[in-house]
């Protein structure tokens, strides 16, 4: 899906939010990886993430940028 995002070519850049290892998969293409602990904490996904939230406004926070 994050290729056809990005095929499309309504996208410059594509971030994929998940919680769990195969989350982490979508990078690449994705160019970020939001890791999310708001439910879960697991410490792969988190070692692994380029970004890490543990609720929904971080995730906004983080993706806004400068």
């Amino acid at each position: 899906m994050v290729r056809r995002l990005l095929a499309s070519g309504g996208y410059v850049s594509v971030a994929m939010v998940g919680d769990g290892a195969t989350d982490m998969e979508a990078r690449p293409p994705a160019d970020v990886f939001v890791g999310f602990g708001g439910v879960a904490v697991r410490p792969d996904v988190r070692r692994g993430a380029d970004l890490w939230a543990t609720d929904f406004g971080q995730v906004l926070d983080l993706l806004k940028g400068d």
